[in-house]
């Protein structure tokens, strides 16, 4: 195996893809286009040395290492989780972060209830926090239909 740094994003876009049986139902699951998903694959094949899918025109399906992945991968995205909420629960990630962390790609699909929560936060924080998550940030802006309310 090249690499032994398996991103947790990385291991959500495989299990999406294996879920949703294609790149685009991935893509929707884990609000990424869907040439990111594929870059996502490719990036965790490339760390594994080996392909995990079988691409045919129309299909995708699991070679006997992604088989072998995928029960590993389910579990140490629950595990991930479960991590997570237990140091939220304590107050060793703040509830912000909790909320962020959710998703993965969490700065373009907030939603307007999460905003509010977490407006504490500057741009730069949340930007800093999600180039940390998924190693890079794509901002796209869009008006508000309705005034936010941040305390």
């Amino acid at each position: 195996m090249p690499s032994s740094d398996l991103q947790i994003d990385w291991l959500k876009c495989f299990v999406a893809v294996v879920d949703a049986g294609s790149l685009s139902g991935a893509a929707h699951e884990v609000n990424r286009s869907q040439s990111a998903v594929s870059m996502q694959m490719k990036k965790l094949e490339a760390a594994l040395g080996r392909p995990l899918l079988s691409r045919g025109p129309r299909h995708l399906q699991l070679t006997d290492d992604g088989q072998t992945l995928l029960g590993y991968a389910r579990r140490m995205l629950a595990l991930h989780a479960e991590t997570s909420e237990a140091l939220c629960s304590v107050g060793l990630i703040p509830e912000e972060a909790e909320v962020l962390s959710k998703q993965p790609c969490a700065l373009t699909h907030l939603a307007e209830a999460e905003l509010t929560e977490a407006c504490c936060l500057t741009l730069s924080e949340l930007l800093c926090h999600e180039a940390a998550l998924v190693g890079s940030v794509h901002l796209s802006l869009h008006e508000l239909t309705a005034p936010l309310a941040c305390a």
